[in-house]
């Protein structure tokens, strides 16, 4: 089963930069957070993590 998954930092210009930046941790069940602006930071970023999967899956 899956806990958790991380969010790799992105760059258009320098590699090099993206490579320096930690990625973002968030969790599966983002009920899991106690801090309500945390708990929103992982709901939309398992919505988007969700849209990607669907793109992806229909060919887009």
């Amino acid at each position: 089963m899956y806990y958790l998954y991380e969010i790799k930092p992105y760059h258009d210009h320098s590699i090099s930069r993206a490579l320096k930046k930690e990625g973002k941790i968030y969790f599966w069940d983002f009920g899991e957070v106690d801090a309500e602006s945390s708990r929103f930071e992982n709901l939309v970023a398992n919505h988007l993590l969700k849209a990607c999967h669907f793109w992806i899956d229909t060919g887009f």
